[in-house]
């Protein structure tokens, strides 16, 4: 069977061959402009290493005095464990990171009215 034997009706037809190939615009919301995230865009990075700049060299300078010192060889002659030295280390430099991320998180996630205010 052909075309024209299943749909002779929109073969013969001209105006329903046209309303049916007829397109319409996809619906989508109205375009809002947020300079906001123009400007975090451009900011952010530049705030991320900037905040651990500013973290992570103390945190060196604190191992390596500790080293110097002698304070780790110190511990273990008292029956430190190894790993609760080093989990000492990693809290100590996990809640010192998390107070930067937590402020870089806020900044991304939280959502921005156009006039700056912060919409709940």
């Amino acid at each position: 069977m052909t075309g024209e034997q299943i749909f002779p009706e929109t073969i013969n037809d001209r105006d329903s061959l046209l309303w049916m190939t007829a397109t319409e615009a996809m619906p989508y919301p109205e375009y809002l402009e947020n300079n906001l995230a123009a400007i975090l865009d451009f900011m952010l990075p530049l705030f991320t290493v900037l905040s651990f700049c500013f973290i992570v060299p103390p945190l060196m300078k604190r191992i390596v005095h500790e080293k110097q010192s002698g304070v780790k060889e110190l511990m273990k002659l008292m029956g430190l464990p190894n790993w609760m030295h080093w989990i000492s280390w990693f809290l100590n430099a996990y809640v010192t990171s998390a107070i930067s991320v937590a402020i870089m998180a806020a900044l991304i996630c939280i959502p921005w009215q156009e006039n700056g205010a912060v919409s709940y």
